[in-house]
């Protein structure tokens, strides 16, 4: 989807920048935060159409884990979710799928993320007019 904008949440500043410079390779409009705090006040006037999100970030005062807790239940809940995680297994392991079909969590990559599989998650949660996927 032309224009689609990704959110991407990551801590570690030079990942985010070198992220958001393959997303924007492969098309897409992105936007980036170290905090999820500031990225939940960027969810209150806009949608993107995905979010990749860092689960551990251990400076920020909201993180991975609580900015998921607080995205439920809100409008951008319907965001679809790649998750990026050096316990990739330990998360997919701990969600429930009925938890993470609430959440819209698309998939789990590990860390360190190889960035074909993070464009090709991308291309497939995000199309236009198609149903989005379940978590798998």
């Amino acid at each position: 989807m032309e224009n689609a904008q990704v959110l991407i949440l990551e801590d570690d500043e030079d990942l985010r920048n070198l992220l958001m410079t393959i997303i924007e390779t492969a098309g897409y409009t992105a936007v980036g935060f170290d905090d999820g705090a500031d990225a939940l006040v960027h969810l209150s006037g806009a949608e993107p159409h995905a979010i990749v999100l860092d689960m551990l970030m251990p400076h920020a005062k909201v993180d991975g884990f609580a900015f998921l807790a607080r995205l439920s239940g809100t409008s951008s809940s319907a965001i679809p979710v790649v998750i990026m995680s050096g316990l990739s297994n330990e998360i997919s392991e701990a969600l429930a799928p009925d938890v993470a079909k609430t959440l819209r969590i698309a998939a789990i990559l590990p860390k360190p993320v190889a960035y074909t599989a993070l464009i090709e998650e991308l291309k497939r949660v995000i199309r236009p007019g198609k149903p989005q996927p379940e978590y798998n």
